[in-house]
């Protein structure tokens, strides 16, 4: 009971504060008969009000910021917490006191990493969605009591000059992960938390602010904040409204592109979520049994999604797709590479500052740090020239992930090449093509933008046996016979890879290794004319 007599003090206290902004607004308009519903939709139509840039009293205001807080104290304060996850409780979070543990504990059990039987209902879920709604936990990290005791010494050290709400302290921690300034537990807590912002646009206030306007243009968006009605946060569209309003972020068409304040949140946003494969729904959503099986025990920073890469061949149908097309976009997009973004900085300033000058980033930034990581500068920095090589082992997969490439060939891939699955299939189509013209003397059928990409392709192949899978294959055997020691590839600084050793065991090789060789001296001496 003294539940009862808190809640009916909480209550009072909200709407004695907020009285006139209620009557105002006509927040009353439709609620419900039981008290603690009605409370919560006071609430949202409150702060749907905030979210429209209106002033509410400062008394209001600070009685919702104590609402939002003593809601996420104790789970005992939202009755569709209490009533829908009742089970999952029991199940999983029985010995936690009632405190935001408890609350914490069930967002843990709602991601879908967990196997069926340790997720929780689809009505808790529903329940903890409405919940981070009402208590709008994404707007300010102190509304949680678990992420502001977990994130403070992150925050004291790494976030201080950030002023709280708005988003701000959240959007400046999630920048933190995979630095040394974060630690577990706040990651844990944030992931938690950001796992249900991710999949309702509306949460993240930054980007629900400047890109309202845009995402109910292009991306089909309901137009209120609050939607009292259904009281539902529509979970078909909220997930696909940050990729479909990154779709429109390169639009060629002037008129079908974001307002800038728009397009540089899409950005942030979608850097930030890079990080997790949690926050990426319209992939995670898709994979979660080959999660599962394959990617069990990656838990860096972007890992889940390389070993995602990884295992293209080997995942099912929906989800390779989904993996297909956000590689596509990476390949595009360098802010969506969490791996090259943290481990790549310094050479990216350093070789590649106009491309990061300009924001935008078509298929560049890669194609830069490519032509630039066998410099000597760069031969240092391991770490970044193997991010970038993983990188360029993933896009031999197929030819839409190497942007450059696709964009300047793919009329010319349908034409010559339908059958051509794999990038190192494509490029050899292309290439015979070329060839073929050369040799003839005829025209080229192939222009020049897209000779200059088979090209580059053909020069990382000859660079690194890992980028050339046919002659690796065909000489396996003898590469571990006379090559053992020999680095896979070092490019054009020091000659003394794979390719060069194999060549000066030529009498030794197997018919099948010599053959996979000839042919690419064969393609060297025609090469260099068919620009």
């Amino acid at each position: 009971s003294s539940l009862i007599a808190h809640d009916y003090k909480v209550s009072k206290g909200l709407t004695r504060a907020c009285k006139e902004d209620i009557k105002l607004h006509h927040c009353r308009r439709g609620v419900s008969d039981d008290k603690d519903v009605r409370l919560a939709q006071i609430l949202l139509c409150l702060e749907a009000i905030q979210k429209n840039n209106t002033k509410l009293s400062q008394d209001c205001v600070a009685e919702i910021n104590d609402h939002r807080r003593m809601l996420m104290e104790d789970y005992k304060l939202s009755p569709e917490i209490l009533t829908g996850c009742a089970d999952d409780i029991d199940k999983f979070c029985s010995n936690l006191d009632a405190g935001g543990k408890t609350i914490h504990c069930l967002m843990e059990h709602a991601r879908p990493k967990k196997k069926k039987e340790r997720r929780v209902t689809e009505v808790c879920q529903r329940a903890l969605e409405t919940l981070v709604k009402v208590a709008d936990v994404g707007e300010d990290w102190r509304v949680d009591p678990v992420l502001r005791k977990a994130c403070k010494p992150v925050v004291d050290v790494a976030c201080s000059d950030t002023e709280g709400g708005d988003a701000r302290v959240m959007s400046c921690l999630m920048e933190k992960i995979g630095t040394n300034f974060m630690n577990q537990e706040c990651e844990t807590a944030l992931l938690e938390i950001q796992y249900f912002v991710a999949r309702d646009f509306k949460l993240d206030p930054q980007l629900y602010r400047n890109c309202k306007d845009d995402a109910i243009r292009f991306c089909k968006a309901k137009k209120t904040w609050a939607d009292l009605e259904t009281g539902q946060m529509d979970p078909e569209r909220g997930p696909l409204i940050l990729p479909c309003l990154h779709r429109y972020a390169y639009h060629p068409e002037k008129e079908m592109q974001l307002k800038p304040e728009c397009f540089h949140e899409v950005k942030r946003v979608m850097r930030q979520r890079a990080r997790s494969v949690d926050l990426i729904p319209e992939v995670e959503d898709e994979c979660i049994d080959d999660l599962a099986y394959f990617c069990f025990d990656k838990t860096g920073k972007g890992e889940e999604m390389l070993c995602l890469q990884e295992n293209l061949e080997k995942l099912q149908q929906k989800c390779k797709d989904a993996v297909s097309s956000f590689t596509e976009e990476e390949a595009a997009h360098i802010e969506l590479n969490p791996v090259i973004m943290t481990v790549c900085g310094d050479a990216m300033q350093r070789h590649c500052a106009e491309i990061l000058k300009t924001g935008k980033d078509e298929g560049d930034m890669m194609e830069c740090l490519i032509s630039y990581k066998n410099d000597a500068d760069m031969r240092n920095d391991v770490k970044c020239r193997a991010a970038i090589e993983h990188f360029q082992i993933i896009t031999l997969k197929n030819y839409h992930f190497t942007y450059k490439f696709k964009e300047a060939c793919r009329p010319y891939v349908a034409r010559f090449c339908p059958h051509s699955n794999t990038k190192y299939d494509v490029v050899a189509c292309l290439s015979e093509v070329m060839r073929n013209d050369t040799i003839k003397g005829a025209k080229h059928s192939i222009p020049k933008e897209c000779r200059q990409q088979v090209r580059a392709q053909l020069l990382q192949q000859r660079e690194n046996i890992d980028f050339d899978p046919k002659l690796k294959a065909a000489c396996r055997e003898e590469i571990n016979s006379f090559c053992f020691n020999v680095p896979h590839g070092s490019g054009q600084v020091n000659r003394n890879n794979v390719l060069e050793c194999l060549q000066t065991h030529h009498g030794k090789l197997g018919e099948q290794c010599q053959h996979a060789l000839f042919t690419i001296k064969k393609s060297e001496l025609t090469d260099s004319s068919t620009l």
